[in-house]
């Protein structure tokens, strides 16, 4: 059986759409930048960056963008799968 384009594509946009969204909700609850700073240490990084204040409509355009961007990237990646050859059950 060859993978379906279209569920590949809606299950990684929810997936990149449920990370942004807990993104956005770590940001609106006023925890995003000791979460960027957590990470940047735990990876023996520093940089200048800083979360910036919390915009809803931004906020909701960047949870849009992301799950399209994982429908077009999981429809893109399971049409080349498909076009190796490979079949899923075996």
């Amino acid at each position: 059986m060859a993978g379906s384009k279209n569920q590949t594509g809606i299950a990684l946009g929810a997936l990149f759409g449920l990370m942004h969204t807990l993104w956005v909700v770590a940001v609106g609850a006023g925890v995003g930048q000791p979460v960027v700073d957590a990470l940047e240490s735990g990876h023996f990084l520093s940089s200048n960056y800083s979360v910036t204040a919390f915009e809803p409509v931004t906020a909701l355009t960047g949870i849009v963008e992301a799950i399209i961007a994982g429908y077009i990237i999981g429809w893109a990646f399971i049409y080349i799968y498909n076009l190796t050859g490979r079949k899923l059950d075996s």
